[in-house]
């Protein structure tokens, strides 16, 4: 009886382990996200809108042989005429795996 409850326990402890790196791996990936798109946007003379990236998904993904999140971000900046135009960025963990600027294609 004692070692079903201590059981209990630790899965309930390894589970919010778990869910506690999710959050943080997350945070960290959002505010990686937000400085690419950022300095892309600026590399190319363009204003970054919101300050921000908004979550659009997340997969894993085999990557060299690790198991990694893959994650879809969306963004939205600004050219000199103040048209708004949709941008998506990717990570895999907090590497940069894609990047567009959809400058033809108003973001809504």
């Amino acid at each position: 009886m004692v070692e079903s409850a201590c059981m209990d326990y630790l899965t309930a402890l390894a589970a919010l382990i778990s869910l506690l790196w999710l959050w943080h791996s997350s945070l960290k990936a959002r505010e990686t996200a937000t400085q690419l798109a950022r300095q892309e946007c600026t590399d190319r003379d363009l204003q970054f809108l919101d300050g921000t990236v908004a979550f659009s998904g997340v997969c894993l993904q085999r990557n060299d042989g690790r198991i990694r999140l893959r994650r879809g971000y969306r963004f939205e900046f600004a050219d000199h005429d103040g048209r708004r135009f949709a941008g998506r960025l990717v990570l895999s963990g907090l590497d940069l795996e894609e990047l567009h600027l959809y400058v033809g294609r108003p973001a809504h």
